[in-house]
């Protein structure tokens, strides 16, 4: 008899990789800037999360939990609490600095950025992405809705597609295997292409 069969706990193979679909889901550039002109409307916690997600391609939790001190320059310290609360540079694009900027110049070095908690900043925002990309999906579909998470493989996405080699999407995304950020190559334009073309010139 198979042991399994009485084991209300056992998962198969088959249900696993059902567990293992991955949230690819990213935003094309025509959608991103429709997310910035709808976000620019709302809350200015939205517009600085959704920049601050798209220029550095971090997670909520480590985005939501910046202070002032944490920037410099173009350049920010981000933590990120999945992986031991590791510390990793991000860096900013010129739109997210000057919408930084302002906001940080009368803080004290341990002020918080965020008005809003982290819940009602991820449910905020999980509101208008539902909105606009989300419509006419099932609840249930966890490859083609946007989530907030989006914004990262967005980040990460569009890095590969504009030919950023692995290695260092790897490095901007705080990735502790290759392998994880491997997921991305598929984006890669040409991948391999022009080394394969010059081999044997």
């Amino acid at each position: 008899t198979d042991l399994r069969a009485y084991d209300k706990d056992h998962i198969t193979k088959k249900k696993k990789r059902e567990r293992k679909i991955k949230r690819d889901r990213f935003l094309t550039t025509e959608e991103v800037l429709l997310l910035k002109d709808t976000i620019g409307l709302l809350h200015p916690d939205l517009e600085i999360f959704v920049a601050l997600a798209l220029s550095t391609g971090a997670r909520l939790g480590a985005i939501h939990a910046l202070r002032a001190k944490d920037f410099s320059d173009n350049k920010v310290t981000l933590i990120d609490e999945k992986d031991g609360d590791e510390r990793y540079t991000g860096y900013l694009n010129p739109d997210t600095l000057k919408l930084i900027t302002p906001l940080i110049v009368d803080k004290k070095a341990n002020d918080q950025i965020f008005l809003l908690t982290k819940v009602s900043l991820q449910k905020r925002l999980q509101r208008v992405l539902n909105k606009l990309f989300n419509e006419g999906l099932d609840s249930t579909d966890r490859v083609n809705r946007a989530v907030v998470h989006s914004l990262r493989h967005t980040f990460a996405s569009h890095l590969v597609m504009k030919g950023t080699p692995l290695i260092i999407v790897q490095k901007l995304l705080n990735h502790s295997e290759l392998e994880t950020t491997a997921r991305y190559a598929h984006l890669a334009p040409d991948a391999g292409s022009d080394a394969v073309m010059e081999l044997w010139i």
